[in-house]
């Protein structure tokens, strides 16, 4: 419901109604709408305002959060811890705890949902037979350890989502060549339960197997949902698949992809493709459409700044936050949690490398876009019938944020939700920073607002682009120096993770 300020009837009938009825109609439209709502006059605003149920609603929107579900808080209580929560993040005034994790040698690692995941006994190489997950603690929880020494198996690597308690354990076996033969790779993904490493009860199958051509130099494995995807590379090239791991059912097979692919989810339906060209873009795929097509369906090429003569963008990777469902994970885990994060507080950060036309690496980016942002040119896409293709200065200018240098950090999630952690290290110790892109959805509260951050200025890298790069994208940094020295820092919903080893050799978690 959205209240037209041009009629002064409307409001009159509503500020006529008896005030529960006010606030439960209140609380049945969307939050954008009902803050909209709240500036229409005094009355309505000081309604919303003296009712802790609808405040609380915008805050959490405003945080990018949703309500978490099971959880036994009072309302009251979780406006508290909220608004907590928001004070830590905005001063970075976290308490530290430190938590072990396992010794040795290992070759992957995962941080989802609070479980930090590292496989055990290395059996060759870059594969594992065990794996520990360490359920991090909390303000009301003191964590926990599940640990598997032999799952049955030796794996590559894996993939988790605690709230499905769904652990896909990726293994990739060399077929013997007969002569004259090419090299092939027998892949199978195994479906297991998260914490007593049974068959998944919601697979049909308890694993999924196919063949490729070639090696499997490296490999990747995402879950979203009721989907995995599978990318994998060697010297000839990528390929990538993308399952119903419920069914099991093949959604997208592209197994000649050009070398040096990347690849992110965006929904359970939708992913993108990147790939260094000189003329860098962002393909954005679906998994089918309304026609009954199955496969991947180019929705729209987004273009990078165009490159001078000589000069290329070379494209390393994207990354963006883990995927998660909205249940609660089981209670052997850890608690239920007050809130999570909304589906649609999402970003992703696409790390490249600018090269001058000498070749000579000029310097190192990250450019940083809102998972909604994708949704919009794969929604005109499908639209129009047809892939579109968007020139950068039709898209990145008002979408994107450009920040200078790499993340600094030896470990992957460094992005949860809408915040990035980045850490540099200078000559007074290490500086971390937070870039939290969740500012315009929390400018849309009433006069609640401070000060507006400003977009960053613009950039000139006049080797390597035609033109100078400006950009609008609305970002909050928050910044912290300390004399700690950590590999890495990842990000969780509401934690900071500083990874560091200790002199004893024995590596370590420290939660903020």
């Amino acid at each position: 419901m959205f209240v037209d300020t041009t009629s002064l009837q409307v409001p009159s009938r509503l500020l006529s109604l008896p005030e529960e009825i006010l606030i439960y109609i209140l609380s049945l439209v969307g939050t954008p709408t009902l803050i909209r709502c709240a500036l229409l006059c005094r009355q309505i605003n000081n309604t919303i305002v003296e009712t802790m149920l609808l405040t609380y609603q915008i805050e959490l929107f405003s945080d990018g959060l949703a309500d978490g579900q099971g959880c036994s808080l009072t309302l009251a209580d979780r406006f508290s811890l909220l608004r907590s929560r928001r004070e830590s993040w905005s001063k970075l005034g976290f308490h530290g705890t430190s938590f072990p994790i396992s010794s040795g040698i290992w070759n992957a690692y995962e941080l989802v949902d609070g479980v930090f995941a590292q496989t055990l006994n290395l059996s060759s190489a870059n594969a594992s037979r065990g794996i520990q997950f360490a359920c991090l603690p909390s303000w009301n929880y003191d964590g926990a350890i599940i640990r598997f020494d032999d799952v049955g198996f030796a794996f590559r690597d894996f993939a988790i989502d605690p709230t499905q308690n769904l652990v896909v354990y990726l293994q990739c076996e060399p077929i013997s060549p007969d002569d004259n033969e090419a090299i092939q790779t027998n892949v199978t993904l195994y479906l297991r339960t998260l914490t007593m490493n049974k068959p998944h009860p919601r697979a049909r199958q308890p694993t999924i197997s196919l063949i490729v051509q070639g090696e499997v130099s490296g490999a990747v494995i995402q879950v979203v949902d009721d989907v995995i995807g599978f990318l994998s590379w060697d010297q000839l090239g990528s390929r990538l698949y993308i399952w119903d791991w419920t069914q099991p059912s093949l959604l997208v097979g592209k197994p000649n992809l050009s070398k040096l692919n990347d690849f992110a989810f965006i929904s359970s339906r939708a992913f993108t493709l990147i790939a260094p060209h000189h003329s860098s873009h962002i393909n954005l795929y679906t998994e089918s459409d309304d026609d009954g097509r199955s496969g991947a369906i180019l929705r729209a090429k987004l273009y990078l700044p165009e490159t001078c003569p000589g000069a290329e963008i070379g494209i390393l990777g994207i990354h963006t936050g883990p995927f998660v469902t909205p249940h609660p994970a089981p209670q052997c885990l850890r608690p239920p949690k007050p809130f999570v994060t909304a589906p649609n507080a999402r970003i992703h950060v696409v790390n490249i490398d600018l090269y001058a036309p000498d070749r000579v690496s000029i310097t190192s980016c990250l450019i940083v876009i809102h998972n909604s942002t994708f949704l919009k040119y794969i929604e005109a896409g499908i639209a129009q019938g047809d892939a579109i293709s968007v020139p950068w200065r039709d898209w990145g200018v008002q979408h994107t944020y450009w920040i200078m240098g790499h993340t600094g950090s030896q470990w992957l999630r460094y992005v949860q939700g809408e915040r990035l952690v980045r850490l540099l290290r200078t000559a007074e110790g290490e500086q971390l920073e937070i870039y939290d892109f969740g500012v315009p959805r929390g400018q849309l509260r009433w006069p609640m607002s401070g000060n507006t951050p400003k977009p960053n200025p613009m950039m000139v890298l006049d080797k390597v682009f035609l033109e100078n790069v400006s950009f609008e994208m609305l970002c909050r940094t928050t910044v912290r120096t300390q004399k700690k020295q950590y590999s890495g820092f990842m990000i969780d919903e509401d934690k900071l993770i500083g990874v560091k080893v200790s002199t004893s050799r024995r590596r370590g978690l420290r939660k903020h």
